[in-house]
């Protein structure tokens, strides 16, 4: 069996125990990626990956938004007071494409859970983020700019993301076919920025 189906595997034996396929997931991102964390030279409070807007599926938001409702009030007040300036950019670039939004994004501002370098939901993060590693030392030239952005290893190549994102036969009833769309397009439309989400 390789590597893709054994992934897999392990997210359907997670699930059938009742975990939700979003946590599986990420559980077995991390397991994948502990071997590459003995080459790879990223650092706790390196941040160099975290200037890109990273595109996402409603179920994995949802699981993020999930777990910022059940933090602390203080914790809670802090992700979405540092994400706001994320919610005003996207008001004013609305009516820009998807892949427009990614484009104008990149190496110009943070990750919106990103703050003195470090993620406010490291926990919650996104298997994109999980699978996101540098092979080469980053040298940090300003805002976002630097001589790497990441390595991640082919997301769509790991059989764990196969699951989630439904290509998996045996996770279509739990995922059916989703769009991704842009991280600030779930936050601009989640009640955890609303004033009764607070």
């Amino acid at each position: 069996m390789d590597s893709q189906n054994t992934d897999a595997d392990i997210v359907l034996q997670l699930v059938q125990t009742g975990m939700n396929i979003v946590e599986a997931v990420n559980k077995v991102t991390d397991i994948s990626m502990r071997a590459r964390s003995t080459i790879a030279p990223c650092h706790d409070g390196c941040s160099n990956c975290c200037w890109q807007l990273i595109g996402m599926l409603q179920v994995e938001w949802d699981y993020i938004e999930h777990w910022i409702s059940k933090q602390n009030k203080g914790l809670r007040k802090e992700i979405i007071r540092n994400s706001k300036p994320a919610i005003e950019w996207l008001a004013k670039h609305s009516r820009l494409t998807d892949q427009e939004q990614y484009d104008q994004w990149d190496g110009s501002r943070p990750c919106p859970f990103l703050k003195n370098d470090r993620c406010l939901i490291y926990d919650a993060r996104p298997p994109t983020c999980r699978l996101t590693c540098s092979l080469t030392q980053c040298e940090k030239k300003g805002a976002g700019k630097s001589n790497d952005k990441g390595t991640g290893i082919n997301v769509y190549a790991c059989g764990a993301v196969q699951a989630l994102l439904g290509r998996d036969p045996r996770f279509k009833h739990l995922v059916p076919y989703q769009h991704e769309r842009p991280l600030i397009y779930f936050m601009a439309k989640s009640s955890l920025y609303s004033s009764r989400g607070r």
